[in-house]
């Protein structure tokens, strides 16, 4: 289940152009990668620990119509960084985060289950050309016993 408030601080609060965003998952039931296969290479995108967690937390500013853009916050890389719009439908794993990516990554890198403080800035060029670049917490889930990714 994922969970998601929205909210535009102009109409709330009169703050020019500043949105926030966080949603939250509650993850049911066992993952069949994790279960059944015991492989890094998830069969689904929404494989993950059984828990609720915050995703994503963040803060958005926008400048000129949409032209400059930045995120501040808790992000997760792959909504922007790795995936298209047009993915959110599939339920495989060919159009997710990278498993090259999670397994250099400590904790997995910033994709589901677990986001990662860090920054976006977002300069749309042209209406075909736009730069993005983030930086991103290195080890989301920080220190502890046992495993805490998701896949």
């Amino acid at each position: 289940m994922n969970l998601a408030v929205d909210v535009d601080l102009q109409k709330l609060a009169g703050l020019d152009q500043l949105t926030f965003h966080a949603n939250m998952f509650q993850i049911h039931g066992g993952g069949l990668s994790r279960g059944s296969l015991q492989n890094y290479f998830v069969v689904s995108g929404i494989e993950a620990l059984p828990s609720t967690r915050l995703y994503e937390a963040y803060f958005e500013k926008q400048w000129g119509n949409k032209k400059v853009s930045i995120k501040v916050g808790q992000l997760a890389a792959d909504s922007e960084f790795f995936n298209t719009k047009y993915t959110d439908v599939l339920t495989n794993a060919s159009m997710g985060w990278p498993a090259i990516t999670s397994l250099d990554l400590p904790s997995g890198g910033p994709s589901p289950p677990l986001a990662a403080m860090g920054a976006r800035l977002l300069v749309n060029v042209t209406e075909q050309l736009s730069v993005l670049g983030g930086i991103f917490d290195g080890d989301q889930a920080g220190p502890g016993p046992g495993e805490s990714a998701g896949a």
